[in-house]
Order: C-alpha cells, then sequence, then structure tokens
C-alpha cells in the first residue's frame, strides 16, 4: 500500500496494468467465494496475495474481479500460499 499525505489511502493501479489483467481473465472474475467461482463479468483487479501480508503489483499476483466479490471479501479471505497457475499470455 502506498500512502500520500500521511493517508492509508491506496493509490491506484496504472491504466494499463488493470487493462491488461482484464484483459488476460478475458474480463471475468476469477475469485472463489463460497468454493464457486463468480464468472461474472469484471470490472476491478484484485491481489492475490494482499499488499497488507507483503502482496506486490506484479502481474502474476494480479487477477479480474467483479465488483460484487471484490467488496464482499477481506484483506485475509484470498490470501492462499497455494500458486495461481495461469496461462501464459504475453
Amino acid at each position: 500500500m502506498y500512502e500520500a499525505s500521511g493517508s492509508r489511502r491506496k493509490r491506484r493501479l496504472p491504466e494499463h496494468v488493470r487493462k491488461a489483467v482484464l484483459q488476460r481473465d478475458n474480463y471475468r472474475c476469477q475469485l472463489r467465494l463460497d468454493d464457486d467461482k463468480c464468472e461474472v463479468r469484471a470490472n476491478q483487479v484484485d491481489h492475490i496475495v494482499p499488499e497488507a501480508r507483503g502482496g506486490s503489483d506484479a502481474l502474476t499476483n494480479l487477477q479480474a474481479a467483479c465488483a460484487f466479490c471484490n467488496n464482499s471479501k477481506n484483506a485475509g479471505q484470498r490470501f492462499d500460499p497455494q500458486p495461481v497457475i495461469r496461462r501464459q499470455w504475453w
């Protein structure tokens, strides 16, 4: 998380990074809440390993998410030490 002027506000990912993640994931939500994959059209980008737990802004740590799923989870919910297998898109 990046702080500005003493605030705890996160900075926004660069637009080209957001677009790359959404395109890579075909604009489909990648979150699994209650063991079911959502697959609703995604409009947000989520950290797989949260920044609060040391996650980075690397493309391999980002995934597409719909607003409902992304807003329904907390920072600890998605932290999973299992590697995420993704197809190479670049």
